[in-house]
């Protein structure tokens, strides 16, 4: 059975790039979509086995789904890499306590 990965990030040449990367090298399901509430919602209907998580999404923030993410019993345990252009240690240490 295909694991499944969501994919959330605003630009498609690099979600398509990681798509095509995880579907080329693995037995994976990916699916992408651009916006963070339609990823929320996505996320919570249906529970992947693992995000990809841009965090400088317009509207809501990948900090802010990751935070709504590990309030859910069935999203909990979902591990999330995180992309990000982001450098301060701030941000981080915010990443590392979202999970």
């Amino acid at each position: 059975m295909k694991q499944r990965v969501v994919i959330i990030e605003d630009d498609q040449d690099i979600a398509r790039s990681i798509s095509y990367n995880l579907e080329r090298d693995g037995d994976y399901e990916v699916s992408i979509t651009p916006s963070g509430e339609q990823g929320l919602e996505q996320l919570l209907k249906r529970p992947p086995d693992l995000v990809v998580l841009d965090l400088n999404l317009p509207h809501m923030s990948g900090f802010e789904i990751c935070r709504r993410l590990r309030r859910e019993d069935a999203t909990a345990h979902v591990p999330v890499i995180m992309l990000t252009a982001r450098v301060t240690e701030a941000d981080k240490v915010l990443g590392l306590d979202l999970g």
